[in-house]
């Protein structure tokens, strides 16, 4: 019989912080995105390459770990079992390459997983990435939270390129919040998980996580980046199996007489180099490193590691590699990049896109900032 474990907020955190560890995988797709006057077109391929994942993970300071939670019993994975959620009707099924749900509207009378706040009172302190400080002070969505969640969260919000130090910092002076979110890349990473944050295993492990039936609808491969030493460390921010893709106005693209969806190499070359002009301070392509990522993809480099009857070859030894650095280091001769991209910020990257600046978005699966923000511009009144 599983052995089914509640776990609450009382338990969970009491004396302890939080970890989480997000699903990354490199990759990319194209996609055209905007309104009416920017139509959309997509496209998508499988991952390679890579970027740091992250997740979130609960703290602990010893001595609270979660029955059955040290090794997975009998042999078993650790890793959850993936339930998907059947309180909704997509418009378009998961497919079994890898693509999610697909919804064209928010659901009218949206599920509710749980009749009670999930917590009874006090307050929780989360680090976690946020590009801007939370607005606490009659923010009618921050009340709300708090309400649904039944206890006060307190955000502790660091941008993107200032958060591996921030995390360290706080390490280091032991000041590890309740939860915080973690990349894969944090230093000495098994031992700092050991030390200071709970083991959720026996919790989460296996059919444990029917009991969430929101964290069960989490895909499986995103489950294996929260997994160290063979414990389940951390939630996974969920992201799709190809997490760099590309997005380009289409508008743009119209407006320059090339295809917004390239057929092949030469036809994607052909749309940057259409894309880039200097006299209407406009550039077709932002970040080299996410576009090394995307382009390794369209010449077939592994995905990290290739294994070849027992021998792993780094993606960096490979031919592939050779030819998508030499491409991206011609789009880069060629003028196609934007010349302030390698101090960016993301801020500025949203901005570049939605104003035409940089016409191809190039970057993680995590579109949803990007999307609110173009979305905003392209359907409000224009001066």
């Amino acid at each position: 019989m599983t052995s089914v474990n509640h776990l609450t907020r009382r338990s969970l955190l009491k004396g302890s912080a939080g970890f989480a560890l997000a699903a990354a995988f490199g990759g990319g797709a194209l996609a055209g995105c905007g309104s009416n006057e920017d139509k959309t077109t997509t496209g998508g391929t499988s991952s390679s390459g890579g970027a740091a994942s992250s997740a979130t993970a609960v703290a602990s300071s010893g001595g609270n770990t979660a029955p059955g939670s040290a090794t997975a019993s009998g042999g078993q994975s650790v890793l959850p079992t993936f339930v998907p959620y059947s309180g909704l009707t997509p418009d378009e099924p998961a497919s079994a390459e890898g693509a999610q749900p697909y919804f064209a509207h928010y659901p009218a009378d949206p599920a509710v997983f749980s009749a009670e706040p999930p917590a009874s009172g006090g307050s929780v302190t989360a680090l976690c990435i946020i590009p801007q400080p939370v607005k606490t002070d009659g923010n009618q969505y921050y009340s709300a939270l708090n309400e649904m969640l039944g206890t006060k969260i307190n955000f502790v919000g660091v941008p993107n390129e200032n958060y591996p130090d921030k995390f360290a910092t706080m390490v280091a002076g032991n000041q590890i919040p309740d939860l915080a979110q973690i990349y894969s890349t944090a230093t000495d990473l098994v031992d700092l998980l050991e030390a200071k944050f709970e083991d959720l295993t026996g919790y989460l492990s296996g059919d444990n996580i029917k009991q969430y039936p929101g964290l069960a609808n989490i895909p499986t491969y995103c489950w294996q980046n929260a997994v160290y030493a063979g414990k389940l460390y951390g939630i996974p921010l969920q992201r799709t199996p190809v997490a760099t893709w590309g997005c380009v106005r289409t508008a743009s693209a119209e407006a320059a007489g090339v295809n917004p969806q390239p057929a092949d190499g030469n036809e994607f070359l052909a749309l940057c180099k259409a894309l880039t002009n200097t006299k209407k301070s406009q550039w077709a392509l932002r970040n080299p490193p996410n576009v090394l990522g995307w382009v390794n993809t369209m010449v077939g480099t592994p995905n990290n590691w290739s294994v070849d009857g027992g021998k792993f070859t780094s993606a960096y030894a490979t031919a592939q590699m050779k030819q998508a650095i030499s491409i991206v280091q011609q789009l880069w001769k060629d003028g196609c990049f934007e010349p302030d991209t390698l101090s960016e910020t993301n801020t500025q990257k949203i901005e570049w896109y939605v104003s035409g600046r940089v016409p191809i978005y190039v970057g993680a699966s995590t579109w949803a900032t990007v999307a609110v923000t173009a979305a905003w511009a392209f359907t409000s009144p224009q001066p």
